[in-house]
């Protein structure tokens, strides 16, 4: 079976396309896409209640991550959501999920020292596709912090793990080094480097409920939405 990778430009593209022609909301695209990440969590854990960190940086992959947490929630699991953005400068759907775990009275922290191994997962949010730049300052530290927990706490990266070029599958000066990858609509480009193994772990593709047709037309160098 042939594996689909697309870059960073070509997933803007699709995103344009699933929202701006189809007229899917982007809020049901993170909900399609936050519900299959959490069954797939569900089942790291065995069906068993767990201890899940879920660390939340900015961006729609933050709000991939507070969606995440009220699922896992629903499903059992104790939840500790470690926020390194408030909410309150959260923009669109990131800050309607957010605004909805707070809501829920799910355990939020803003301390980045609460990212320990006492938990059984610790699921990244924190940046995207979209990140083009180095992580610094909080960021930085966190991510080396991640990576530093006890190997037996499984770690499994949002999309892309934070701070891995989308393209090249180079990390921009330092990366997540996840057990696992959820990846949405389809793998990245840079997934094909061999070394970006060392930080998605395992690849996982989920659906997000875009059309297959979508892919189909940023594949073949679709430049503008149809009309």
């Amino acid at each position: 079976m042939e594996i689909i990778r697309l870059t960073r430009s070509q997933l803007r593209q699709a995103d344009q396309i699933a929202i701006g022609f189809y007229g899917i909301p982007g809020i049901l695209l993170m909900e399609n896409a936050a519900r299959n990440l959490s069954k797939i969590v569900h089942e790291a854990c065995n069906a068993c209640p767990s201890r899940i960190v879920i660390v939340c940086g900015s961006g729609n992959n933050a709000g991939d991550g507070y969606a995440a947490a009220r699922h896992l929630s629903n499903l059992g699991h104790s939840i500790r959501i470690v926020v390194l953005k408030p909410i309150d400068q959260l923009q669109g759907d990131a800050r309607l999920m957010a605004d909805i775990a707070n809501k829920m009275r799910l355990e939020m922290v803003h301390d980045p020292d609460a990212i320990s191994s006492d938990c059984d997962v610790i699921i990244d949010a924190i940046f995207g596709t979209g990140l083009s730049r180095t992580p610094e300052g909080t960021f930085a530290k966190v991510i080396e912090q991640i990576n530093r927990i006890d190997a037996k706490v499984h770690r499994v990266a949002v999309d892309i793990p934070s701070g891995l070029d989308c393209d090249t599958g180079i990390p921009m000066g330092v990366a997540v080094k996840a057990h696992q990858t959820v990846t949405f609509l389809a793998e990245k480009v840079g997934f094909s480097r061999p070394e970006a193994s060392i930080y998605t772990g395992k690849i996982t593709v989920v659906d997000i409920g875009a059309p297959v047709e979508v892919i189909q037309k940023v594949q073949t160098a679709f430049h503008s939405l149809p009309t």
